[in-house]
């Protein structure tokens, strides 16, 4: 009831201080929304703890190492998935 209150009573304010206090209150939103971002960014990045995510390999198809022979770039290689199709070689 409070707030309906209060929305009632800026109604009968002028358009400026409406405007004001729209502005203000959109204001104090996004810092709020800053400041959580940022410290849940900031934890993570304050104790060196990052995780390096990769995108694993198509099924089917084996991840070269770097001890492993010369790699083949993937144009030239052929698929090895379930439905057998290749891949033309590059011109």
């Amino acid at each position: 009831m409070v707030v309906v209150r209060t929305v009632h009573k800026l109604r009968e304010r002028p358009k400026d201080e409406r405007v004001a206090v729209a502005a203000g209150t959109a204001l104090s939103v996004v810092a709020l929304l800053f400041i959580g971002w940022a410290a849940f960014f900031l934890h993570g990045a304050g104790s060196g703890q990052f995780v390096e995510t990769a995108v694993p390999p198509p099924s089917g198809q084996v991840q070269q190492t770097a001890s492993a022979s010369p790699a083949t770039p993937l144009w030239q290689s052929q698929a090895t998935s379930s439905n057998e199709t290749t891949i033309p070689p590059r011109p």
